[in-house]
Order: structure tokens, then sequence, then C-alpha cells
């Protein structure tokens, strides 16, 4: 009787073992068919290349192996699959965000051997998402297939701001290279105190009566593509100001407007602008960003393309002129410049662009 428990126990035990066994060797089967599966298929349009370990293993090793400089200790990677051509084979977008928040993207060409080619890096900030945007499927035109990365600003602490980046980039087949072809800013917000004397008399007088203390400056951008001749972007910002109520703990409302602005694509310009302008005949100075020490000099009559105005951001909710441009030369540079300093035609005659409101 004793003779038959323990045999029965033994082959208890070498029964599950064997089950163990089968066990492992069925998932480590399926785990190679699965990798292999990820691995051959054709990863579709805009899906994340990490949607398996094996994603985030192929994305660590080209932003370590292949990119301009490795991950650092700390560092953010995130990574998606995407025809950024319209040639029909897909390459790699890989963003890269070190400890410190600085970050780049990197677009690799896949090939059939299942090599990577590093095409293009482009310096693009703490990206967090990114997605491919077709306008006009089928299309080999540059604005047809872009590649749209969000990047999150946390200055919360110092600054007292935070701000979220839509930068839209396209394919130059001429150039062989990734470009930025649009760039808005969608969500913000942002502190400052009212009763700083310097502060007050840069407000619009109403508002510099009515905030008390802290003024907290906040927006909310939507944005969508639109596909015509030309192609354009569509963006309605809602803008709003809160003043600080100390006796109630709170913010309270003290200015709000809707902003909708287009932005169309320009041939010329190889890119998405609000408007042509040009040098009005004062000249006008360039500042690599607002409060910057003062840049080269524009000639009058210098031709140029607004990106981005000051005076139809959240700021121009609040703050008296003059406003600031964002503006692209016919070199490439961007840069700032005062607006009342531009002449633009606008469908009618030349005029003062601080002159229309």
């Amino acid at each position: 009787m004793a003779y038959s428990r323990i045999r029965r126990r033994r082959l208890e035990a070498q029964e599950e073992g064997a089950r163990a066994a089968y066990a492992l060797a069925l998932a480590l089967i399926c785990m190679v068919l699965v990798i292999g599966t990820a691995y051959a298929r054709r990863i579709g349009d805009g899906e994340p290349l990490g949607l398996s370990a094996l994603g985030d293993w192929i994305a660590l090793q080209l932003a370590t192996a292949r990119g301009t400089v490795g991950i650092e200790t700390g560092g953010e990677v995130t990574n998606l699959d995407l025809d950024m051509d319209g040639d029909g084979t897909l390459e790699a977008a890989v963003a890269v965000v070190d400890a410190g928040g600085k970050g780049r993207i990197e677009l690799y060409k896949r090939g059939s051997s299942g090599s990577y080619q590093l095409l293009a890096t482009v310096n693009s900030g703490p990206v967090t998402e990114m997605d491919l945007v077709v306008v006009k499927d089928g299309s080999r035109e540059m604005w047809a297939r872009l590649l749209v990365a969000k990047a999150d600003y946390d200055q919360s602490v110092g600054a007292m701001t935070r701000a979220s980046v839509i930068t839209a980039y396209a394919w130059d087949a001429t150039a062989s290279d990734l470009v930025q072809v649009w760039q808005a800013t969608t969500k913000s917000e942002s502190v400052f105190d009212s009763s700083d004397q310097i502060v007050r008399e840069a407000m619009q007088p109403a508002l510099a009566k009515t905030a008390k203390g802290w003024v907290r400056l906040a927006s909310a951008s939507a944005y969508k593509f639109v596909e015509g001749s030309p192609a354009r972007i569509q963006v309605s910002s809602a803008q709003e100001a809160h003043s600080y109520i100390e006796a109630d703990d709170a913010f309270a409302p003290l200015s709000k407007r809707t902003v909708n602005q287009v932005f169309t694509w320009s041939p010329k310009w190889k890119c998405f602008i609000l408007e042509e302008a040009e040098v009005g005949r004062s000249g006008a100075i360039t500042y690599a960003y607002p409060g910057a020490p003062a840049g080269p000099s524009l000639s009058p009559g210098t031709k140029l393309a607004i990106l981005e105005q000051e005076r139809k951001c959240v700021e121009g909710l609040v703050f008296i002129p003059p406003y600031m441009a964002r503006v692209l030369l016919s070199d490439g540079t961007r840069c700032f410049v005062r607006d009342d300093a531009l002449l633009t035609a606008s469908g009618g005659p030349l005029t003062m662009i601080g002159a229309r409101g």
C-alpha cells in the first residue's frame, strides 16, 4: 500500500514535470511565432512600432546604435512606423528625449533585409506623441504626408509656464531631408504677477485696472488639416485670462476670446504660412526669440513669410503692442521681428500689420 502511494506520487510528479515541459515548449513556440509574425508583417501607416516588446527593442537599438548620439540615463523613446514619402515602403520614426528634456526625431529607412539606414535627424524638443497625417492619399506632393509630433514643455518651476507644441514635418525629396513645414502652440498655461509695475504698464489699460495680483493665461487650440488646392490647416484657439482672488483662493475670469486662423501651403516657401509680407521703409531688426539681443537688420522691401503672430496668441489678449511675429526668410532662417515693421497686402493695398488691429 505504501509502495503504491509512493509510486503514484512519483507518476504524478513525472506527469506534472512533463506537463510543465510541454507548456514551456508550447510557450516558446508561440513566442517564436508571435515575434516572427510581428517582425515579418507589414505594419500599417501610423501604427506604433512599439506595439510589441520587439518593437520597443528595435527602437532602443536604433536610437542607441545608429542614432547621432545615444540615449542618456533616464531618456525616453517614442516610435512610429509610417510611409513618409508615399512610395509604398515603410520608414521608422524614432523620437528620443534625454533626461534633460532635449529631444530629436530620427527617420530610418527599413530595408528588405531588415537593416536600418538613417535618413534624417531633426531637433524636435521633448516629443511625447507622433502620428502620420495623410492630407491627400496617393499623392507624392511634399505636403500630402506629414509626420505630426507633439512636444510637451513643463517649466512650471521657475518660468511658471507649461505648453504643448505641435510640429508637422514633411519629406523634402529634393533635399533628401525631413523638414519642418508647420508649428503651433496648441495648449499653454502661464502665470505672472500683475502687481509688478513694469508688467502692469505693458497690460491692456482696462485689464490692468481689474487684475489683482497673480494672473493666469491659458489657451487651448483645435486644428484640422484640410485637403484642397492649396492645402490648409485651420486652427481655432480658445484663450482666457484669470485673476487670482485671494479671499476665495481661486482664479476668476478676467477676459476671453476665440481666435481663428488659416495656414495655407505655399510652394514658394515650402511650408504652411499665415501670409506673405515685406519689410517697411524703416527696416526691421531680427531676434532669435522674444527678449533676445538684437540680431541682423532686414532692409526695406525684404520679402518674408509670416508663420505666427503674437497678437493672435493668448499674450495678445492681455498685453499692448508692439507685438512680435515669427517669420521665415528666403534663406530658410526663422526669426522674430516686430509686426509693426511689416507690410502686407492681404487681398488689398499694402498696409502695416500693426494698423489692422
